[in-house]
């Protein structure tokens, strides 16, 4: 069964090796780029992992941000932030 899950506490590698074998995979999709995004925009990290039963095979950044009276959820940030 394929689930979403928030993850607590992280592994940055595992998070990065993961990312690694995804075709797609970019620097951007990295832990140390997710940081620099949370820092530069003022978001909240909410790193969460696809699991196909207890085997992580993806990974979905989110964040969340306040503008004014809203709460944002962005994934990529792009412009909101």
């Amino acid at each position: 069964m394929i689930g979403l899950e928030l993850l607590d506490n992280c592994d940055e590698q595992v998070w990065d090796d993961l990312v690694a074998t995804f075709e797609g995979g970019t620097i951007f999709h990295t832990w140390a780029w997710l940081r620099v995004i949370e820092k530069l925009h003022g978001a909240e990290k909410l790193p969460f992992g696809i699991f196909d039963g207890a085997d992580m095979i993806g990974v979905f950044p989110l964040f969340r941000l306040r503008r004014g009276p809203l709460t944002i959820l962005a994934s990529p940030l792009g412009a909101v932030g």
